[in-house]
């Protein structure tokens, strides 16, 4: 109800002020374009009669009429003024009568195109402005025989100075200037006067308000019935529109009815279609409401579903069991994520703090100490510092595989100097991925497996491999010339039941590789590992080249 009273009180302001304003430059617009319209039908008047002056072809054969000797060439020349009067008519349909008017001879009346009604004194005709000594007529009734009763404008010029009292008379229909006076065009009831230049009614559409001779403040003064609007020609004539108040103030009050009416109808179908629409909604909000309530993120998935009966709100339910059930399968990943990342962590640290690989480590250093006196120990204890800083976690999760190559190759450095060099490791990394991100510590156990249980005794190889498989992914492949295994044992070792026997020691890298390569890569990597008895193992990781969702400077499984 507060927008419709609002709409309304503005509404009335509105109309009151800007309608009104509207409906005044309408009026003022119609008695212009009222003036403009008499003034063509002068003007024409004016156009038609200077052809009919003796400076004219027309007036010439009127000159040589009056001042013809014989009456063969007063007949000739006859013919051919009526055949041009005529030629002038069907050039300017809404011309009438047209004739010559000379006062001071015998015929008055020359060369008319149409009968002269009975009787005619042009004297008696109603003046309404002389300009230019040419006088205007009008409105008043046709000269025209039987055609009386038709209003017309007239102009009566004089057509030569060299022939005084010599005139044309012109006339033309006064239809359109009726019909433009019409008040049906305004949708009002409107009168309207002709005022010459001295101020006196020429023409008037109610004698008994405005009769002709009255003066222009006698319109003026018609009281407070009527709304006054004019308009003036440059000569001095005006003309003027007279609108009755309650006419002029029936469109305010139309709409006034209208919105009322509106309104009223409005507030009660607004009012019907609220409660039913309440009705409609209430229920399945409810429905909805309890829905959502009920909703703790432990509920099974496939719990029963709620039907409302409106496809709009079933839609909605549809989305939140969705989303709920997406919920769900997203709490029990982040909890067995953050169950395997618990796992990884205590195996990372199993596979880094190897007991034997610190012993023996530390027994090399004192080994070199003793019979070499010093000039390795610098060497083995910056490699061994920076082996163990990278493996004990002192830098982020996520690095590129040049830190990766970097770390394994001191990590070899290492080894190298322990094993006397019974071994080689080759790397081949392709320049353009040393920037890639991967995940820390995901070579070594590969390298540091195939190094303990897939090299022989004496001496063995083991070959490094990164290359670039396409636009989205590349290959780290670690493969080794060493004893190998049977297919039996090779599905052993990867099998749930292979996993869980290997508890403790090196042999756990190839279950913490696997699981890295799960929580980081999920269903984007792959793992492959193939060997043969007595030619070696090739351990191969097919990684994509971006990691969703991690940077560089990622450190969620650091040790501080």
């Amino acid at each position: 109800m507060i927008p419709v009273v609002l709409i309304g009180f503005i509404s009335f302001e509105w109309m009151s002020a800007v309608q009104t304003t509207k409906i005044d430059e309408d009026l003022t617009s119609s008695v212009k374009s009222g003036r403009e319209s008499i003034e063509r039908i002068l003007s024409n008047l004016s156009d038609a009669s200077q052809m009919l002056t003796f400076d004219s072809g027309t007036g010439q054969d009127v000159v040589g009429f009056l001042q013809a000797e014989t009456p063969y060439e007063r007949a000739v020349l006859f013919k051919a003024i009526n055949k041009s009067v005529n030629l002038i008519n069907l050039s300017n349909p809404s011309l009438g009568q047209i004739f010559y008017y000379f006062p001071r001879e015998e015929t008055v009346y020359r060369f008319e195109n149409m009968p002269i009604t009975d009787n005619l004194n042009l004297e008696t005709l109603p003046l309404f402005y002389q300009a230019n000594r040419i006088s205007y007529y009008g409105p008043h009734p046709s000269v025209v025989r039987g055609a009386e009763d038709r209003l017309v404008f007239s102009i009566m010029r004089e057509v030569s100075d060299d022939f005084p009292n010599t005139y044309v008379y012109v006339e033309t229909r006064a239809d359109n200037f009726k019909d433009m006076l019409s008040p049906s065009r305004l949708g009002m009831k409107a009168l309207y006067f002709l005022v010459n230049p001295d101020g006196k009614v020429a023409y008037s559409d109610d004698s008994e308000l405005a009769a002709q001779g009255k003066r222009l403040s006698d319109i003026h003064n018609l009281g407070g019935n009527f709304q006054i609007y004019e308009s003036s020609n440059r000569n001095g004539w005006t003309l003027v529109m007279a609108v009755s108040k309650l006419e002029y103030e029936a469109e305010t009050k139309k709409w006034l009815r209208q919105y009322t009416y509106i309104s009223a109808l409005s507030l009660s179908l607004g009012l019907i279609f609220a409660m039913v629409i309440w009705r409609m909604v209430n229920r399945p909000l409810q429905l909805i409401t309890k829905e959502v309530r009920l909703f703790t993120g432990e509920q099974p998935i496939d719990s029963p579903s709620v039907q409302t009966g409106l496809d709009e709100f079933d839609i909605l339910l549809e989305r939140f069991y969705d989303m709920r059930n997406r919920l769900i399968e997203m709490i029990s990943e982040i909890k067995h994520g953050e169950k395997r990342r618990g796992e990884m962590e205590v195996e990372k640290l199993l596979v880094q703090i190897n007991p034997h690989f610190l012993h023996n480590t530390l027994n090399t250093v004192q080994w070199l100490a003793r019979i070499h006196h010093q000039p390795q120990i610098d060497r083995l204890v910056s490699v061994f510092t920076r082996v163990l800083h990278y493996n004990l976690g002192k830098q982020n999760i996520i690095v590129r595989v040049g830190q990766e190559v970097e770390a394994l190759s001191n990590y070899i450095e290492l080894q190298d100097i322990r094993y006397n060099y019974m071994f080689q490791v080759k790397v081949d990394v392709d320049p353009a991925l040393l920037d890639v991100p991967i995940p820390r510590f995901i070579l070594q156990p590969l390298v540091e497996n195939a190094l303990y249980h897939g090299l022989p005794d004496d001496k063995g190889e083991i070959l490094v491999t990164i290359r670039r498989l396409n636009e989205i992914e590349f290959e780290m492949c670690v493969s080794d010339n060493g004893t190998g295994m049977d297919q039996e044992q090779l599905q052993h070792l990867l099998s749930d039941k292979g996993f869980e026997e290997q508890k403790s020691g090196l042999g756990i890298g190839l279950k913490y590789v696997i699981k890295l390569m799960e929580v980081y890569y999920k269903e984007q990597a792959k793992f492959d590992m193939k060997s043969e008895q007595g030619k070696g193992t090739i351990v191969s990781l097919i990684l994509p080249l971006k990691i969703e969702g991690v940077s560089f400077d990622d450190k969620s499984n650091d040790r501080r």
